[in-house]
């Protein structure tokens, strides 16, 4: 998957795009920030910081995980106000070489093998009642 974002998306595209690509991705989720605008990124919630552009050594790539779908829209919202405000087109891009999709099968909400049984992000909590006998 690669997603730029920048001013010339119309308003709330990034969102559905985002929504249609990452809906129903298992989170948390790898994937590669780039920054291209001659202005730092910040997405404090995923401990995001990516130097400018026009630094000469600084850090403009990196690998983020983001823990929820949540927390890649927040990231995702504030650098495409920032390219708007500012007129970037390309701002930053998104990239993930493998996206982990949940497999679905009969007995499950969304869970995945992995997480079957245990207490993970997708599972529910089981409650069992205990009935005395008399």
């Amino acid at each position: 998957m690669f997603f730029m974002i920048g001013s010339a998306l119309k308003k709330n595209e990034a969102l559905e795009t985002l929504k249609q690509e990452c809906g129903e991705f298992n989170f948390p989720q790898k994937m590669t920030v780039k920054n291209h605008m001659p202005r730092d990124i910040v997405g404090a919630a995923v401990n995001l910081f990516l130097d400018s552009n026009l630094k000469i050594n600084g850090i403009t790539e990196r690998e983020v995980e983001f823990p929820t779908f949540g927390h890649l829209m927040q990231v995702v919202t504030d650098i495409e106000l920032v390219a708007k405000m500012n007129g970037f087109e390309n701002a930053a891009s998104l990239s993930a070489k493998s996206l982990s999709i949940p497999e679905k099968t009969e007995d499950s909400d969304n869970t995945t093998e992995e997480n079957k049984g245990s207490r993970g992000r997708n599972s529910k909590p089981q409650i069992t009642k205990q009935v005395k006998e008399q």
